[in-house]
């Protein structure tokens, strides 16, 4: 999970990323994103355009975004 101004258009956004493996034992992915939008909390799916895991880790180096820690946790079936 990645808190900052850095993906265009989203500023002081938080993303993040999440990975399982489904029912069908494949992997699966997905990239989520908060922000507050007219004094509201708004989820979104990123679909197209997602930005990829390598571009947040780089503007935590280079733009001062924060990677807050990750979770790795068990879903029950």
């Amino acid at each position: 999970m990645f808190l900052g101004n850095w993906l265009v258009g989203h500023p002081e956004a938080v993303i993040w990323f999440e990975r399982w493996l489904g029912d069908d034992k494949e992997w699966h992915q997905s990239v989520s994103l908060a922000e507050v939008r007219d004094d509201r909390l708004v989820i979104d799916d990123l679909r197209a355009n997602a930005p990829r895991l390598s571009e947040a880790e780089d503007s935590v180096r280079k733009l001062g975004c924060r990677e807050l820690s990750g979770v790795n946790q068990w879903n029950e079936p």
